[in-house]
């Protein structure tokens, strides 16, 4: 049995019952990844191996669990078979008792931003030690930069530094005919399958969605209702508070705890009183971030374009994806929502999963291609004591894999199999990577 598999990562591991086959994916343009050049392969991302014989090890696959000897060589997998013969000078391994499954794929990083305390060099050093072998990295252009010189200097920069696989994803923060055009020359001349949505208008929103339809990638947004929450920002910012509290309060769960916050606080802030609110059903107080997702939704059924729904942290958005269980959803969760623990990250220390971490397990399990990522980007210290409020994401990409499988798996809320899905296979398949980057067969 031949395979052309890249990039796999061995962990010793104990198995649990198979999940079901998720299904395929929506049909789009390939992203392109952008090719390590002889100076990264010099720091040891790439170039000539050994042939590597592994015998006997349990491959993992997101639909299948068996045993099988694996032939790599100059870093593909050759010949996938029950035995293979052991070829000449081939390094050996004994898989015995451990699993092969594929590397990780991590859609979510900012190793091209400002304030990231990891650029490609160390960022990809800490995928690959955390077994993950492909990014895909936000392109933000600077301010009255065009989208098309913003990819070509951070491409340059990825293809010289970069240890790993790099592919890029670029933000769409206005709309306009020029935009339409560089959108259309990333797809077909850059490889460019996905684009970040930063605009609030639902009139643009539907054209945006239409035209990503017409060049066949998939849209990706934050589900936030950034007029209100700058609002809540300025006011809890008045009430004294600019530490990582103030990311909480200015994203509510429940819209009447906040402004009962507020209330309490300062009473000139609001213009109604505390019995007014109390006073209100609690279905009327609906999440903000719940309501941005049934919004981008319906978007992406009237435009029907798959729409991937970026950093949730709300039960309640959770709980519109479970019943939605539409394909045309896509939902990309930070792992950060496993994690219970204090530390100095926003999303780690008000993080409102934590309070029912059977919503993200649901999330996990249930909806078909559910993404885990490492979150956004880890800032400098410096940078995340001012009073922009903290950074919102784990420590590194080398992380998320690792801690998935601690509290994911050895936990015995999800099986190996749906483990491979959710790291690897899902994101392999909606940015159509698949099966060449994650499947043994």
């Amino acid at each position: 049995m031949k395979s052309s598999v890249e990039g796999v990562a061995a962990v010793a591991v104990t198995l649990a019952p198979p999940a079901s086959p998720p299904p395929a994916s929506a049909t789009i343009t390939t992203t392109t990844i952008i090719p390590v050049t002889e100076t990264s392969m010099d720091s040891g991302s790439g170039g000539t191996f050994g042939a590597i014989l592994i015998k006997g090890a349990q491959i993992i696959n997101d639909d299948s669990i068996y045993i099988a000897d694996v032939l790599i060589q100059d870093g593909i997998i050759r010949e996938l078979s029950s035995k293979i013969q052991e070829p000449h000078g081939a390094q050996i391994i004994d898989g015995t008792d451990k699993a092969l499954m594929p590397a990780g794929i991590e859609i979510y990083t900012e190793f091209s931003s400002l304030d990231s305390a990891d650029e490609f060099e160390t960022g990809s050093k800490a995928a690959l030690a955390g077994g993950t072998a492909t990014i895909i990295d936000v392109i933000q252009p600077k301010p009255q930069e065009t989208l098309l010189n913003a990819y070509d200097r951070l491409c340059k920069v990825a293809q010289s530094k970069s240890l790993c696989n790099v592919a890029f994803s670029v933000v769409i923060s206005e709309w306009n005919d020029m935009i339409r055009k560089e959108m259309n020359t990333l797809v077909h001349g850059k490889g460019i399958n996905s684009f970040i949505i930063n605009i609030q208008k639902d009139e643009q929103l539907f054209e945006i969605l239409e035209y990503c339809r017409s060049l066949r990638v998939h849209a990706r947004m934050i589900p936030e209702n950034k007029d209100i929450i700058a609002l809540l920002e300025k006011r809890v910012r008045a009430s004294g508070i600019s530490d990582t509290e103030c990311f909480h309060l200015s994203r509510p769960e429940a819209v009447s705890c906040l402004l009962l916050f507020f209330h309490h606080i300062n009473s000139s802030l609001l213009e109604f009183p505390e019995s007014d609110i109390e006073d209100q059903p609690n279905n009327v107080f609906a999440t903000l971030e719940a309501d941005m997702v049934n919004r981008i939704s319906v978007l992406s059924k009237l435009t029907n374009c798959p729409v991937a729904v970026m950093s949730l942290s709300s039960p309640g958005a959770a709980e519109v994806l479970l019943q939605q269980r539409s394909n045309m959803l896509i939902p990309e969760i930070p792992v950060t929502a496993l994690d219970d623990e204090e530390s100095n990250s926003a999303l780690h220390t008000s993080w409102r999963y934590a309070k029912s971490p059977s919503a993200v397990i649901s999330c996990f399990s249930n909806l078909p291609l559910c993404i885990c990522t490492s979150g956004r980007c880890k800032m400098r210290k410096k940078d995340s004591a001012m009073e922009n409020f903290a950074q919102n994401a784990i420590s590194a990409v080398e992380e998320r894999m690792s801690m998935l499988w601690v509290k994911g798996v050895l936990s015995g809320l999800i099986d190996p199999m749906r483990f491979v899905a959710i790291t690897s296979s899902n994101a392999a398949k909606v940015f159509n990577l698949y099966p060449k980057k994650v499947f043994f067969g």
